[in-house]
């Protein structure tokens, strides 16, 4: 609300990142959501974006079993890979624009801000630099995040969701699995 992306501008829209399973059934959400060619393209870009991804990783690290989280892998391990590809498109992306935006994750909801906690530095800026100048989370953010953190606490309590986080591609990968690439 205080900076607007535009058509074209996804340099925030490359390597990987990660986000939690409610993230996932959130863009699981859009992605059935949408018209069946794009569908089909986004799947088939999914697909091929966690194959890339598990790759990378079993060349570093051999053998990896079906379900890749990022606390299995390590910090080290997934911020190699991170580093690695993070010429990689969103599986996300076509023609410069998210298929999803209203059912993004919570990672890409940050961009465009810097966090400062007690500890550390979160910097989400704009790589095009459309917001010099801002400060602190987009109007509503915080309200939203913490609906989210409280949903996905309360389902982890249930055991319908887990608290582990993957990456987006692996992820849904992993969630949309045995669905065909023309589905």
């Amino acid at each position: 609300e205080r900076f607007s992306c535009r058509i074209g501008c996804d340099g925030c829209c490359h390597g990987p990142f990660d986000v939690s399973e409610l993230d996932l059934w959130l863009t699981v959400e859009g992605i059935v959501t949408q018209p069946d060619d794009v569908r089909r393209r986004t799947l088939r870009r999914i697909r091929t974006a966690a194959s890339v991804q598990r790759a990378w990783l079993e060349q570093q690290q051999g053998p990896l079993p079906e379900r890749i989280g990022v606390d299995e892998l390590g910090e080290d391990a997934f911020d190699a890979m991170c580093d690695a590809l993070v010429s990689q498109a969103c599986p996300l992306l076509e023609d410069g624009r998210c298929t999803v935006h209203y059912h993004r994750p919570e990672p890409c909801r940050l961009r465009g801000v810097a966090w400062v906690g007690e500890d550390d530095v979160l910097d989400f800026g704009c790589p095009e630099g459309l917001n010099a100048g801002v400060e602190g989370p987009i109007s509503g953010y915080v309200d939203v995040s913490g609906r989210l953190a409280r949903l996905q606490h309360g389902l982890s309590v249930q055991g319908v969701v887990s608290a582990t986080r993957s990456t987006l591609a692996l992820g849904l990968a992993e969630l949309l699995g045995g669905a065909p690439t023309d589905a």
